[in-house]
């Protein structure tokens, strides 16, 4: 399970794991920005600079390395997204659009 922004730093090795045959489940929650960090610095200083992103189609990066991928939008979703990845015999995206105003639980 990832952040939209930690996944980034990583799509390159979707073509890897396709290439490679490891066959893991990747969920990203898809916020649209750096949530940890929007969080902390509205926090400590009342407001944030450079934490929105975009909205990044992870499911199709997926596809465009080989691998299998799709998006949820609703929570009733999840539970077939993730069997149908684990079926797929491919390495699996799994993009769950979630709200930017969901902050962490941290005091």
């Amino acid at each position: 399970m990832h952040g939209d922004g930690a996944f980034s730093y990583t799509l390159g090795e979707l073509e890897t794991a396709a290439r490679c045959g490891i066959n893991v489940v990747s969920i990203v929650l898809n916020n649209k920005c750096l949530v940890w960090e929007k969080w902390d610095t509205e926090k400590a200083f009342g407001r944030y600079v450079d934490c929105d992103l975009t909205d990044v189609r992870f499911e199709r990066m997926a596809q465009a390395a080989g691998c299998f991928g799709v998006r949820v939008t609703e929570p009733g979703e999840l539970h077939e997204a993730i069997k149908a990845g684990l079926d797929s015999g491919k390495p699996a995206v799994i993009d769950v659009v979630t709200s930017s105003h969901a902050y962490p639980p941290y005091g």
